[in-house]
């Protein structure tokens, strides 16, 4: 994560695995998967992060449904930024 993108911003994972959030911008972010593939349609939180600091990093395991999902920050502006993609779970 930095600002104001995930790199990479395309995921694909099996589920139950492990991802990690690594925060390599200045600022604070989160990654959090929501339902359906639109990441610009705001739908239900299926797993998040907590909020990331500068240099930290979390991990979040992938337990959601198979299929394509939309990846997020979920931070005020942030997604509106271009900090969005696709999590595909198989």
């Amino acid at each position: 994560m930095t600002e104001f993108e995930f790199d990479p911003n395309d995921l694909t994972v099996s589920q139950g695995d492990t991802i990690t959030a690594q925060n390599d911008g200045n600022v604070e972010h989160n990654l959090t998967i929501r339902e359906g593939p639109d990441p610009e349609q705001e739908t239900a939180e299926l797993a998040a992060t907590p909020v990331v600091q500068s240099g930290d990093s979390a991990e979040l395991t992938v337990d959601v449904d198979p299929g394509m999902h939309s990846m997020v920050c979920t931070l005020p502006g942030h997604a509106e930024q271009g900090m969005i993609g696709t999590i595909t779970v198989e």
